[in-house]
């Protein structure tokens, strides 16, 4: 489930200005240099608006699908409650096993691709050990569970 992000007084500023400036151009029938001038738009942010283009988002395809996102989590979790120690080798094999599965082009997942995985599951993040040694490992693990 997507999380709603409450935005800026600016960033609502840009939406209605730009908003505005496309509603001149297609109503009113002024010209794109005169609208992004009066209008302080880039014109071809203007322009793209204007024709229908780049209006969804922008940048590269998420590796895993949103309506995937839980499930390596959901894995993941049930792993470390049964006591299997995980490491980052370990969940990134995992989420690579799963993506192929799926079917996905790209199915790399490489160690920043990782770190964004943490960043929005922080109770894995908690659980996954981030040592290379499987000693150490171990050891924190224990550390953690006495704790």
């Amino acid at each position: 489930m997507a999380s709603l992000k409450l935005k800026t007084a600016l960033e609502v500023h840009a939406q209605l200005t730009t908003q505005a400036a496309v509603h001149a151009v297609r109503e009113v029938g002024w010209g794109m240099r005169e609208t992004a001038e009066a209008y302080g738009v880039n014109r071809q942010t203007l322009d793209n608006r204007s024709s229908g283009r780049h209006t969804g988002s922008h940048g590269k395809r998420p590796k895993v699908p949103h309506h995937e996102e839980n499930a390596p989590e959901d894995l993941l979790l049930s792993c470390t409650d049964t006591g299997i120690l995980l490491n980052r080798q370990h969940c990134a094999a995992a989420i690579i096993e799963m993506n192929t599965r799926l079917g996905l082009i790209h199915a790399a997942f490489n160690d920043q691709h990782f770190r964004r995985f943490l960043k929005r599951h922080p109770q894995l993040s908690l659980r996954v050990t981030h040592a290379n040694n499987r000693r150490k490992e171990r050891e924190w693990k224990h550390e953690l569970a006495d704790s």
